[in-house]
């Protein structure tokens, strides 16, 4: 029904918008922790949503526990948003990321070694800070690569980072569920944690190899939903005459 009123209007049909993306190469010349931190989240992030009902299933708990899992998982993460983007337009970005991932590295060995006899406002209370840290990560990055982007770029600089993170997306639950069948139930969170580990020892080498964007020429943290690149069209820090922005015309400009 939502649909009836859209093939019913008179109006023209509005420009398609051409989104131009960067190549890996260029991308990783940009900003090379943001893409390996996209590139994490979406191994990690996909297979612990993804994978945790199966988790829980495994150790025992009911439907109810287990969709209580997953729900505090986007509570934390909701909860974390600002915080961590208040804190990461204050200091080095990567800090803030690498400090994340240690948090992910913590409560995933917690899980994996405990996770099955933890009482269960225990193991709700570590799930959410799991997530809070580790499904926060990905709008960091974009931050941090967006420091170093020309606002000309803006929009193809997040369009290939939601690729990136779309392919880790992809990758992530086959090799989780992998690993779960060779160390049965720990083995999810024992993947998310060796994952992070190698991504907070790269951006902690990339510390050493430059040096942060000044505070005052940062763009503003601006929370970003792994979703569709039309998101970063919306965003207005974008110029109109960016890459993949539809062309303004005098009545747009008119209008503002």
């Amino acid at each position: 029904l939502s649909l009836v009123p859209v093939a019913l209007t008179k109006a023209a049909t509005p420009p398609i918008p051409s989104i131009s993306m960067l190549s890996m190469r260029e991308l990783y010349s940009i900003a090379p922790a943001a893409l390996v931190g996209c590139v994490s989240s979406g191994l990690t992030n996909a297979a612990v949503i993804g994978i945790t009902p199966l988790y829980g299933l495994q150790i025992g708990l009911t439907a109810g526990p287990i969709a209580a899992l997953v729900s505090v998982m986007q509570i934390g993460s909701l909860a974390a948003q600002w915080p961590m983007g208040w804190l990461s337009d204050r200091i080095d970005r990567r800090i803030v990321i690498v400090s994340g991932l240690g948090v992910v590295i913590v409560m995933s060995v917690v899980i994996a070694l405990a996770g099955a006899v933890l009482p269960l406002w225990a193991l709700y209370l570590v799930f959410a800070i799991w997530g809070a840290t580790g499904l926060s990560i990905y709008a960091v990055c974009i931050a941090h690569a967006s420091d170093f982007a020309e606002p000309a770029k803006m929009v193809p600089l997040t369009s290939s980072l939601l690729l990136a993170w779309a392919l880790g997306s992809a990758v992530g639950p086959l090799l989780a569920t992998y690993i779960m069948e060779l160390m049965g139930p720990p083995g999810l969170f024992v993947y998310a944690a060796v994952i992070s580990t190698a991504t907070a020892l790269f951006v902690g080498y990339r510390m050493t190899r430059r040096s942060p964007v000044p505070v005052d020429q940062r763009e503003k943290f601006v929370n970003m939903p792994a979703t569709s690149p039309q998101v970063s069209q919306m965003n207005p820090r974008v110029p109109p005459d960016a890459p993949g922005e539809p062309p303004r015309t005098p009545e747009d400009a008119s209008a503002k």
